[in-house]
């Protein structure tokens, strides 16, 4: 008899178990976001440059992460679930950028200019709006 319950115990702990795996992210709301992006003649000096869209799990790391860092994580991520989008940017033209993230998942912009100024990443805190419009001048991404 109380091999029958061992047995029944052991059972349900693999249910338990598999249910909180299936459902674990249930609660998590993902929405599409669109990104245009209007770069200027100026942008980059007039180069082409890279432009990374990555999820942010630490904000503060936001705040201090390098250039070389971010260029870095960007160039080694194959397989890295964190990197939405990363396109090559002509100066004077337009890009739409969709994107697939969680709704309450802040996202970075970084564009990897030749010559960096103080405002080559941009932080979209959550909760995430459905269409974000960027702009690209000089070496310096803005919201609009």
């Amino acid at each position: 008899m109380l091999k029958n319950w061992i047995y029944v115990g052991i059972v349900c702990l693999i249910f338990f178990n598999f249910s909180c795996f299936l459902f674990k992210n249930r609660n998590v709301s993902y929405q599409k976001v669109l990104l245009k992006i209007k770069t200027d003649e100026t942008a980059n000096a007039g180069r082409s440059f890279y432009l990374a869209v990555i999820k942010v799990k630490d904000e503060r790391k936001f705040a201090v992460e390098s250039y070389q860092e971010v260029l870095d994580r960007v160039l080694n991520s194959e397989g890295d679930e964190s990197l939405l989008a990363l396109r090559i940017m002509l100066p004077g033209k337009k890009e739409k950028i969709y994107i697939y993230t969680q709704k309450f998942q802040p996202i970075a912009i970084y564009a990897f200019f030749t010559e960096p100024s103080p405002y080559w990443k941009l932080l979209l805190k959550e909760p995430l709006k459905k269409k974000y419009k960027i702009i690209v001048e000089g070496n310096r991404l803005r919201l609009k």
